[in-house]
């Protein structure tokens, strides 16, 4: 899957917007997916960014395989959906 079909599956599943960041910049508390250099190469990046400081940091050399484990990382915490 690509970021705009993940975007639309958080859509479908109540996804609060301001939980992720899936284009744009990051704000305060949100999961991430990003394309990053690391080092020599591009690659997509996911993490949750609280307070600055990235955890759970993991990089991907496809946009598929990123959005795939995005949308596991982000759908398993039910804290995420509207109305939590």
């Amino acid at each position: 899957m690509k970021r705009d079909e993940l975007a639309r599956l958080f859509q479908r599943m109540d996804v609060n917007p301001h939980t992720v960041c899936v284009f744009g910049v990051p704000e305060f508390e949100q999961y991430v997916l990003t394309r990053r250099r690391f080092g020599f190469r591009r690659r997509f990046a996911v993490y949750y960014l609280e307070r600055g400081i990235r955890t759970e940091k993991r990089a991907f050399a496809t946009e598929e395989e990123a959005c795939d484990y995005f949308a596991e990382y982000v759908l398993r915490d039910p804290t995420t959906r509207l109305g939590y």
